[in-house]
Formats: structure tokens, C-alpha cells, sequence
């Protein structure tokens, strides 16, 4: 009806996805029932054909993901997932406090189940793939505020269609959306910082560090 992304839109996403350098998919889009096979439909058929472009899941694209059978045999390398902590329980079954007590390791494990990147949010942000782990030495509290991980999967996604390798986009993201965080939190403050003034301080940082 318009109002919501729905399995009737896949021939669209079909006949448009060569016309795609990256893909950002979950900020916004809701778990409307038709909305949930949709997503489904999307994830299979980028799993099946590898010249797709490279692809984020985020927000609810995380929370539907969670809901499908066997989903990790699903992914690939040419997936970028994007958690905070109570996603990561979601997606492994596990509570929030065991996610934030075993951070490391349950990255890793989830990097290694489904072949894909995988970027846990929160203080010491984790980036892990088969290869190689890094973590991040900000600790922004401004940044655990609503809307701040849709900038932080967007900014992956705008480096993904600039062909830059995910790895390299995905870290490059997280030090641009930190330092964002720390200048919005130093002049307006911790609590008073939303996901719109952080936005604001991203072309001067992107400046500075690229």
C-alpha cells in the first residue's frame, strides 16, 4: 500500500541492483509481515548471485534476520553486519549480558559462522572478519543515543560505493563516526547530543581524515 516496503517490491530490487554500488539493509524499514519476506527474498538472492554489490545489515534488517531458519548458511563474505549488543543476542540466542561480557569472542564466532564481517557497536567497537580483529580505543557515550547506528551504517555503505575494501570501509566508518561523537558530546554535551548534531560534524571530520 505504499506505506511499507513489501514482498511486491523484489522485482523492482532485482531490476535495479546492477544499478547499485552498496547496499544498506534494515534502518527504518520496519518487520511488517510483508516486509519480513521481502528481506528474506533479498537476503537469498544476494546469498546466490555474487556479483551483487556489497551489502549492510542493520537495525531490522539485523531483528529479521534473527527470525530465519539456519540464517548464518545464508551470509557471505560480501555481507557487513552491524549489531549493538542486544541485536548480537538476538542474532546468537545469547542475553545482552552475555554478549557484553564475551564481546571478542562472540564476534569472532559470528565472523566465523557466516563468512561475513561483523561489527559489534558499543565502547571499544569490534571489527572482525576471518582474518584479522580490530578494535576500536574511543569510548564515545554520545553515540549510544537513537539513530546514531543508522550514520554509522550509512557511512559504511557511502565508503562501500566508493570501492573501497569493506574491511578498510567499515573501520574507516567507525573512526569518522567516533570522532563525530566527540566533538557533538564536547560542545553540546553527553546528554543533550542527537543523532542529528552528529551528523553535522561528519564533512569536517571526513575532511580531516580522508
Amino acid at each position: 500500500d505504499g506505506e511499507y516496503l513489501n514482498i511486491d517490491n523484489f522485482e523492482e530490487f532485482k531490476e535495479n541492483i546492477n544499478n547499485f554500488d552498496a547496499i544498506v539493509l534494515g534502518p527504518g524499514i520496519g518487520q511488517n509481515g510483508s516486509t519480513v519476506k521481502l528481506i528474506i527474498k533479498i537476503i537469498d538472492y544476494i546469498k546466490n548471485e555474487p556479483s551483487t554489490p556489497p551489502v549492510v545489515i542493520d537495525a531490522d534488517g539485523l531483528n529479521i534476520l534473527s527470525q530465519i531458519k539456519k540464517w548464518p548458511i545464508k551470509l557471505s563474505n560480501n555481507f557487513i553486519l552491524t549489531p549493538h549488543a542486544a541485536e548480537m543476542a538476538r542474532l546468537m540466542n545469547k542475553t545482552t549480558k552475555f554478549v557484553n561480557s564475551n564481546r571478542l569472542a562472540i564476534s569472532k564466532e559470528l565472523s566465523k559462522k557466516t563468512d561475513s564481517i561483523v561489527l559489534l557497536k558499543g565502547p571499544g567497537t569490534i571489527l572482525a572478519n576471518q582474518n584479522e580483529i580490530l578494535i576500536s580505543n574511543k569510548s564515545v557515550p554520545s553515540l549510544a543515543t537513537a539513530g546514531t547506528g543508522d550514520i554509522l551504517s550509512g557511512l559504511i555503505g557511502g565508503f562501500l560505493a566508493q570501492s573501497m575494501p569493506p574491511i578498510q570501509a567499515a573501520s574507516t566508518a567507525i573512526s569518522i563516526h567516533a570522532e563525530s561523537g566527540l566533538l557533538a558530546q564536547n560542545e553540546i554535551g553527553t546528554i543533550s547530543t542527537k543523532a542529528s548534531d552528529i551528523l553535522n560534524y561528519l564533512p569536517g571530520i571526513i575532511n580531516q581524515m580522508t
